[in-house]
């Protein structure tokens, strides 16, 4: 997912604030403060502060219409190979190509909506949404693989770009205090879309036959979220009417990402980048492929499975839980060699129960699953802001995410290869995402030993110091 330049305070004070995005949300909190480089965040602008809580309702509900839809596939995926005559080296396709324009989109959307305005941005990118997923709908009805994978490519890049102008939007409108706040209520609204797709969706199908309908309810949600867009825009315009002139010194400039840049990140901090794709990519391909792995391992109806592909996002709204336990006793890099565990323990449970039906298997490891997502939405990329410098930290979110998407993107091609056009090679697929999750979680271990190497900053209760502790190192001298 991309990022605009971050607020510090809205970064390395609280964790809570940015691991509350896109699970995708994650995406929203490292953009959220291109607008002021002080925790006081839209303080001196009276109708901000009387009108803070008409935002609130807008801002958080402004990406409902994406997450509602944006990962349909995955709660429809065989209903949806079905009716367009796929087969599962198709599928692999439609789900690699709208994920490849994303690689680089954390270098670009960040700029284009400094120069456009990111309340202008998301009106703009909230109309693309509509208008990819319409591509979509028109693509099914002519039986059209082009245009389909044409339609979720434009739906996908536009849901990045609606999450950064959101983020954006929320960092000048609310303070310290109020970004815990807003991005807690932004979570639960993003997971409770993505949960609900899961049922909606499959359910609609089943009753009427065709993958138009629920494509119909999500388009209509999708228009909804255009009036909220336009809602955005007159108030934050509204906003500036009232914004002191002083506020403009303490606007951030946005730094530009240059080669240079990459010698002063930390080794931890290559850690994190290459946990991006073994976590986040691997947990969005697995989904992809989870309905398949249910239907044919398990003997599970279509419907059935669909809903159950949802289990994770719904167990995900614990994440404010983990963000909190963060934020009161550290000990990160413990709770990141749990979450990888978790993703290892899943997987296992679903490759040694032997084939045929068994609904408790498949619900332990799904709730494992969710746990696993929420514990790393607070225990991955929060860990930026702690090994990044401030004028650096767009920079290492647009790697890190770089890297999510790009493994993203490999998995889903090479999960379609695994799985095979019957869909036979569900252990095999199994079998992959096992080592997979495994080798995240040897590089958690590795990752908690060096940082105790180094005298345990980032475990500790204030992480913060560990930004000083790679400026001495920077400059020649230790820290024991």
């Amino acid at each position: 997912m991309n990022k605009n330049n971050q607020s510090l305070n809205c970064t390395t004070q609280n964790s809570l604030s940015i691991n509350l995005a896109k699970t995708d949300s994650d995406r929203t909190v490292s953009s959220c403060s291109t607008y002021s480089d002080t925790s006081n965040s839209g303080s001196g602008n009276s109708f901000i502060e009387t009108k803070r809580l008409w935002m609130l309702p807008l801002i958080s509900s402004i990406t409902f219409g994406a997450f509602f839809n944006v990962q349909f596939q995955s709660f429809i995926k065989q209903q949806l190979m079905d009716q367009m005559h796929m087969n599962n080296n198709d599928y692999a396709l439609f789900v690699l190509i709208p994920t490849i324009p994303n690689i680089p989109l954390d270098l670009v959307i960040g700029p284009i909506l400094d120069t456009i305005g990111a309340r202008l941005g998301i009106i703009i990118s909230t109309v693309f949404v509509a208008i990819g997923l319409a591509i979509c709908m028109i693509s099914i009805s002519c039986h059209s693989f082009t245009g389909l994978i044409f339609g979720k490519s434009l739906l996908s890049v536009a849901a990045e770009a609606q999450g950064i102008g959101q983020g954006c939007v929320a960092g000048k409108w609310f303070t310290q205090k109020g970004l815990a706040m807003v991005f807690t209520v932004l979570s639960f609204l993003n997971k409770v879309a993505s949960s609900s797709s899961g049922i909606i969706y499959p359910n609609l199908y089943n009753s009427s036959g065709s993958v138009m309908t629920p494509l119909g309810i999500g388009l209509g949600c999708i228009l909804l979220t255009i009036i909220v867009s336009v809602g955005i825009y007159i108030l934050d315009k509204r906003a500036d009417e009232y914004e002191p002139a002083k506020n403009n010194e303490n606007q951030v400039e946005k730094p530009k990402l240059q080669f240079s840049d990459i010698k002063k990140y930390d080794k931890m901090f290559w850690f994190i980048a290459l946990q991006c794709p073994l976590m986040f990519g691997a947990f969005y391909s697995f989904m992809n492929y989870l309905q398949s792995i249910l239907i044919t391992k398990f003997f599970i109806d279509k419907t059935t499975a669909s809903e159950l592909v949802s289990i994770p996002y719904w167990i995900a709204m614990t994440t404010p839980i983990f963000g909190i336990l963060a934020d009161k006793y550290g000990k990160r890099l413990y709770f990141m060699c749990c979450t990888t565990f978790l993703s290892f323990l899943s997987a296992l449970i679903l490759l040694l129960v032997p084939t045929g039906e068994n609904y408790p298997a498949v619900y332990i490891s799904l709730i494992i699953f969710g746990v696993f997502l929420s514990m790393m939405c607070c225990f991955l990329y929060p860990n930026l802001p702690l090994l990044s410098e401030k004028y650096l930290l767009s920079t290492a979110f647009a790697i890190c995410y770089a890297t999510k998407n790009a493994g993203t993107a490999i998995l889903n091609y090479l999960g379609g290869l695994i799985m095979k056009n019957d869909n036979s090679g569900y252990n095999n697929f199994l079998i992959t995402f096992l080592f997979i999750y495994l080798t995240a979680f040897i590089i958690s271990i590795g990752i908690t030993l060096y940082d105790r190497k180094h005298g345990g900053i980032i475990n500790s209760n204030t992480p913060q110091r560990y930004l000083e502790y790679i400026k001495q190192r920077r400059n020649g001298s230790t820290i024991n």
